[in-house]
């Protein structure tokens, strides 16, 4: 039952990680305008070189599914965690022209959050479940970012438009998303390649 579901350390485990995934995505997507201008892009070249980026997400689509067939599904949320630090530490780099790498960090990673979190939910409690669980993952995530704006005016108007902490907060995040995907394990069993039923977490 969807009341069962929501009790399971699975459900726990993947809005913990799905929500702070989804938080730092939008925090970039949101905010990095900001950044860019902090590294100064006044004209906005890097800005609009950022928002074209976004279109290549398509295509890392089925890099998420292969990655659920080679890596496993816990490898490939580990692989997302990975892609999340790689992104926060580029973007940590004081170079404009370097926040070219970050860009291309951040479109496979955007995706990769997603895709990822749809194949674990389908994977963990069934396809019937899939609607209701990952639309659950996806309102809790958009409640949560309303922290969003607050957060954009702290750093605004208390520190100056520098964001190093707040990356810095990102960066020390990954390494507890990858403790939190092993303690998933651990609890719940090894997640199996995606759309095999008898590999399932559950």
């Amino acid at each position: 039952s969807l009341t069962a579901a929501f009790t399971t350390p699975q459900f726990v485990y993947g809005v913990l990680w799905f929500v702070s995934h989804q938080y730092r995505s939008n925090l970039y997507l949101g905010e990095g305008r900001y950044m860019l201008l902090s590294l100064g892009d006044s004209d906005g070249t890097y800005q609009e070189l950022f928002s074209a980026s976004l279109m290549g997400a398509v295509l890392c689509i089925p890099l998420s599914s292969l990655a659920s067939h080679v890596l496993g599904l816990a490898g490939t949320m580990q692989a997302v965690n990975v892609l999340s630090a790689a992104h926060v530490a580029a973007a940590l780099v004081p170079a404009l022209r370097f926040q070219l790498v970050t860009f291309a960090l951040y479109v496979p990673y955007r995706s990769a959050i997603f895709s990822t979190a749809s194949i674990y939910v389908a994977s963990t409690f069934g396809f019937a479940k899939l609607g209701v669980v990952y639309g659950t993952f996806q309102s809790l995530g958009a409640i949560f970012s309303f922290t969003l704006p607050p957060l954009a005016g702290f750093v605004l108007s208390n520190l100056n438009g520098e964001w190093a902490a707040v990356l810095w907060a990102c960066l020390g995040l990954s390494g507890l998303q990858v403790v939190l995907v092993h303690t998933l394990v651990q609890t719940a069993g090894r997640p199996g390649r995606a759309g095999r039923a008898e590999e399932r977490l559950l």
